[in-house]
């Protein structure tokens, strides 16, 4: 089983921003630098809506995993760490 962080990046236009008018294509480019520079088979995939346009930048863990609200910089070290502890659990289990 692999691993993806989905990142919305719904750009909306108008009075409320959406994902990708918050950062969410940068977040989604520092963490794919930092997944790679770690060597974790995760895959960061761009996903256009994850509905939570008002909370954004929205990701996902998946299969399974956190959904994060509200990304910064400063979530970027959890998310990792948290895509690393996932990647050791799933290698354990491996046949």
């Amino acid at each position: 089983m692999e691993l993806s962080l989905i990142v919305c990046v719904r750009e909306r236009y108008g009075l409320n921003p959406s994902c990708a008018g918050r950062g969410s294509r940068q977040l989604a480019e520092l963490l794919r630098q930092q997944i790679g520079d770690l060597g974790l088979p995760v895959q960061v995939k761009e996903f256009h809506c994850l509905g939570s346009c008002n909370e954004g930048p929205n990701m996902r863990i998946s299969p399974g995993g956190r959904f994060w609200r509200h990304v910064t910089n400063e979530d970027v070290a959890p998310i990792i760490s948290e895509l690393k502890d996932m990647t050791e659990q799933l290698q354990q289990h491996k046949p």
